[in-house]
């Protein structure tokens, strides 16, 4: 999978300027982090539309879209990119060998 260009690295491409002076300072990507406001803002989400329906389709799938959130936050990873807990080959697809 190709990695995924940097702002910076989209603004260049772009044929902006990159270069900062004094008074600016460089944009940090969101760091994912358990707790963060983005995963309060989730379980948020889920558990108003729990109030609203009780536990329906929907609410399994902001669940599960919770548990993705927190596992990118676990391993770092981003979220444009594929994050699990496998830990042997064959428990997952990302860790199949080539043969």
């Amino acid at each position: 999978m190709p990695r995924s260009l940097t702002p910076a690295e989209r603004l260049a491409a772009a044929g902006k300027d990159t270069s900062l002076d004094d008074s600016e300072t460089p944009m940090v990507p969101h760091q994912r982090t358990r707790g963060d406001t983005v995963e309060e803002w989730l379980k948020q989400q889920r558990d108003r539309h729990f109030d609203r329906y009780g536990r329906n389709r929907e609410w399994y799938a902001l669940d599960d879209l919770l548990d993705a959130y927190r596992l990118h936050a676990d391993t770092c990873t981003p979220l444009g990119e594929h994050a699990c807990e496998a830990q042997a080959v064959g428990a997952c697809d990302c860790l199949e060998t080539a043969q």
